[in-house]
């Protein structure tokens, strides 16, 4: 598979591969969901798998709004909430998300505001809370 690497500043930077990687591990659940559907008889813990390629690509999806937000925070003088450095460290889909919505808040994104493909704010929230568990 070929990696490819964002240099900023001099410097290069493979976290970048988070938004990346969580878009692959995002194709397979869709691939595996859609397989599992055509399945005639489905047992609880064929969904096992899925709901882990999901929950995963939501967790990859996360980390990468919080690095990409870096040098929106840099040049805006404020300091970027990283989790105090835990963000390679950490899986915790809440934690992520409390962090990404400091992030977007003055961006004015509000629980009704509709996210691509996936429907309004609130509802992100809500499926991160139950895959959280």
């Amino acid at each position: 598979m070929h990696r490819s690497k964002i240099i900023t500043l001099g410097r290069v930077h493979p976290e970048y591969e988070f938004g990346p990687f969580g878009k692959v591990y995002h194709q397979v659940a869709k691939l595996a969901l859609a397989r599992l559907r055509r399945k005639r008889a489905v047992e609880s813990e064929d969904a096992c798998p899925v709901i882990f390629l999901y929950r995963h690509a939501i967790e990859l999806y996360l980390k990468s709004i919080i690095i990409v937000a870096d040098p929106v925070f840099l040049m805006s003088g404020r300091p970027n909430p990283q989790l105090n450095g835990h963000l390679y460290k950490t899986h915790r889909l809440n934690d992520l998300f409390v962090t990404v919505t400091t992030i977007v808040k003055p961006l004015g994104i509000r629980p009704g505001t509709p996210i691509l493909g996936i429907g309004p704010y609130a509802n992100v929230k809500k499926i991160i809370g139950v895959l959280a568990k």
